[in-house]
């Protein structure tokens, strides 16, 4: 069973990222591709906030992400729990010190009819499968069929392709929002990419 599935979703969800008439509605998507197309190595600090229907907060999380495009992104969980997810493209790692054990899946499996896929393929047939509003530099991508207990996604970046914040909604009502600080474009070594275990570690590959 692949039990990072659910937990983490979310959080990749938010890496690659991000009454209309059918004109708006195409600017909308194409000013929203136009601004992630500004992306190319990007790293930041970010918490992330979980809460209720009511507002309430359930969990608070801390970490940082790294992403490299067009193919290479790594999270690194900090508080409360020490986690570090890596992906190529195709094949997501997911290290948990805490269980000492690392599963590896295909990329394609976990963000299938997600926002991710938006920014990792950046097809043209993905993108007609949502909606896109706009309101200022807030994107609202609403899927146009049911895609399970992912109901919307609201990305909030800049003109200049700075992600300020993210957040998901699931239709039971739990909103996973990602706020992101200390910004840096900068060039990242692909090293960074690169998982390093210490010996002992349990492999459960699940790409078969």
């Amino acid at each position: 069973m692949f039990i990072f599935h659910k937990k983490f979703s979310k959080i990749i969800l938010l890496v690659y990222l991000f009454i209309p008439t059918q004109c708006v509605f195409a600017n909308n998507t194409n000013i929203l591709r136009h601004r992630l197309t500004e992306i190319h190595n990007f790293y930041a600090d970010f918490i992330q906030n979980t809460t209720s229907s009511e507002g309430m907060l359930i969990q608070k999380n801390i970490g940082k992400i790294w992403i490299k495009l067009p193919n290479y992104f790594k999270l690194q969980m900090i508080s409360p729990d020490e986690s570090v997810l890596i992906s190529d493209g195709k094949t997501l790692w997911f290290y948990n010190p805490f269980v000492e054990q690392v599963m590896i899946s295909w990329l394609k499996e976990i963000i299938n009819n997600t926002p991710l896929l938006l920014i990792v393929y950046n097809r043209n047939s993905d993108w007609k499968k949502f909606n896109v509003k706009r309101q200022g530099d807030n994107f609202i991508l609403v899927p146009k069929l049911n895609l399970g207990s992912f109901n919307k996604a609201i990305i909030n970046i800049t003109s200049d392709g700075k992600i300020k914040s993210f957040s998901s909604f699931e239709s039971n009502g739990l909103c996973n929002t990602y706020i992101f600080n200390y910004q840096n474009k900068k060039v990242i070594n692909i090293d960074e990419f690169k998982l390093k275990l210490p010996l002992g570690i349990t492999l459960d590959d699940q790409r078969n």
